[in-house]
């Protein structure tokens, strides 16, 4: 088990800057530390550490903004969600390194794409249709990546009426639908002794990063945000592709 301080040190920047952007928009955590574990850890190393360290980081949130979720709208589709992600689990198990990281790099790319021009463009009515499919396109992103945030913030944001009930609504969904992956990927062996040493700086990073994500919450403006977090993502999405190919 190879662990530097460097190792350390980007695993709890990766952490910091997933969990900030996660406190103040909803989603993210995922989607920013994929863009850096893969550097260091095996592919399905990189989701289990990032599917742990998601539902670490949506406990804390969920916790602090308790008491006005919805069980109603979150239940419908976590059903999809965790029995796809399971199935995702062991095609990444499976599948090659250098396919895993052309398809994180198409799906990084895609979600820059879409957050920065489509996301105010697009929305969808709150019904148990669009909950089932929100849900299993969320399930495949959470099994394959360990980001299945995307989708289900369109889902979200379409059934809540305020930035509070959204926030804890897709926390709670994430408590849950974390913990389910976590044990597949547990029992498809992901979960290893560096991993679980890289959850130190992991969540010691998370506890600070939600102390400042919620000092800035009311002040920040999230669009402004967002548009800065994912052209960087896209950014990493193409240099993903690169590795790839080179993989290959």
């Amino acid at each position: 088990m190879d662990l530097t301080v460097s190792t350390f040190a980007l695993i709890g920047f990766a952490s910091f800057l997933g969990v900030f952007v996660q406190r103040v928009s909803g989603f993210g955590y995922g989607v920013i530390v994929m863009m850096f574990y893969p550097l260091i850890l095996g592919f399905g190393e990189s989701t289990a550490l990032s599917g742990i360290g998601s539902l670490v980081a949506s406990c804390v949130v969920a916790y602090t903004m308790r008491g006005s979720q919805s069980m109603k709208k979150v239940i419908l589709p976590l059903i999809p969600y965790c029995i796809i992600s399971c199935f995702a689990v062991v095609f990444v198990k499976n599948a090659a390194p250098s396919l895993l990281m052309l398809l994180l790099g198409i799906a990084l790319c895609a979600m820059s794409i879409y957050f920065t021009f489509f996301s105010g463009r697009i929305s969808i009515k709150a019904n148990t249709k669009n909950a089932m499919i929100s849900g299993s396109i969320g399930g495949v992103l959470s099994g394959m990546f360990s980001m299945g945030g995307p989708p289900m913030v369109v889902y979200f944001l379409s059934c809540s009426h305020s930035k509070d009930e959204y926030l804890v609504n897709i926390q709670y969904f994430f408590v849950i639908s974390n913990a389910v992956t976590t044990v597949g990927r547990m029992a498809n062996g992901f979960i290893t002794e560096k991993v679980l040493w890289l959850m130190i700086p992991n969540i010691a990073a998370m506890l600070l990063a939600n102390y400042i994500g919620g000092k800035v919450y009311n002040k920040i403006s999230v669009d402004a945000l967002r548009k800065v977090i994912y052209g960087v993502v896209g950014f990493c999405g193409a240099l993903t592709i690169l590795r790839a190919t080179v993989l290959a």
